[in-house]
């Protein structure tokens, strides 16, 4: 039997995509608890182990070796702001491609 191998098509981003929306959306709900917390190292830590318990529950989706949490001085949190922002780094199983969702809580 000949071997044919299919052309990329936009179908193929669909899984990804999709997927990059759900952790946007569930990240955000669990950023919402700490929202009017004090914005310390402390609050931050604790963040960042809600998030990495979330994404262990995807490993049929993610691949854990690229996964990163990133919630602290080095993308834009400082103590007792009324911000806080955490980065979540991502590579889906099905996909090439790494992505990055970005979460901004401003009050």
């Amino acid at each position: 039997f000949p071997v044919t191998i299919r052309s990329p098509t936009a179908l193929d981003r669909i899984g990804p995509t999709s997927l990059k929306i759900q952790i946007e959306k569930d990240v955000s709900d669990i950023a919402l608890k700490y929202l009017f917390t004090i914005n310390n190292a402390g609050t931050r830590n604790l963040l960042v182990q809600d998030v990495d318990a979330y994404l262990s529950k995807l490993t049929s989706f993610i691949d854990p070796t690229y996964t990163q949490v990133v919630c602290d001085e080095t993308n834009g949190n400082v103590d007792n702001t009324n911000s806080l922002y955490i980065t979540v780094t991502v590579k889906p199983i099905v996909s090439v491609d790494v992505f990055t969702v970005t979460v901004s809580l401003v009050v």
